[in-house]
């Protein structure tokens, strides 16, 4: 049987469009498991399969990576409708105490260049259990400042810690 050509090329299109950071509701902003980060930065090296909370690949700090790699996208290419500000959920893995990192979050003026927002969450004040995965999270309000084209930066930063943190599963929710 004979496929004919544009029947072949939509079935191949379709193959390719599958979303890998399904939005599980209106509310949900932003979600990465950092899975399909693998082959698209230039500098992998605090992407990591040392420890993954769903499928093979988590974000890493220690004593030489300060910073991991950064999630950036403007506010209004994130949601068409005005925030009162983001719940910023993640997974979190710490092998033990000296595992003292920040999971940071910031809001720029892009046309200014200027901080509207700098906060983050400090892991060593919500992770009470080690070598376990453990959810964290944070209600972030937003200033009247906030546009559609200011820029949201999440990260994990070492923050001076003296062991390893891990970091996965980054979900966005909208408070309105």
């Amino acid at each position: 049987m004979k496929i004919p050509f544009f029947t072949l090329s939509l079935m191949v299109l379709a193959g390719c469009s599958q979303n890998t950071s399904p939005v599980s509701d209106k509310d949900t902003v932003m979600t990465s498991d950092f899975d399909s980060l693998v082959g698209w930065v230039p500098d992998p090296s605090t992407l990591t399969k040392e420890q993954a909370h769903s499928g093979s690949y988590s974000l890493k700090v220690d004593k030489n990576h300060e910073f991991s790699l950064s999630y950036s996208a403007i506010l209004g290419q994130l949601t068409e409708t005005r925030l009162r500000g983001i719940k910023m959920t993640a997974w979190v893995y710490m092998p033990n105490k000296e595992a003292t990192a920040k999971m940071g979050f910031i809001l720029k003026d892009v046309a200014g260049g200027k901080d509207i927002i700098s906060d983050g969450i400090e892991l060593k004040d919500q992770v009470k259990e080690y070598s376990k995965w453990v959810q964290v999270s944070k209600d972030i309000n937003f200033p009247a400042s906030a546009s559609y084209s200011s820029q949201i930066v999440i990260f994990l930063w070492r923050a001076g810690a003296t062991g390893p943190a891990y970091i996965d599963d980054i979900q966005l929710t909208a408070l309105r």
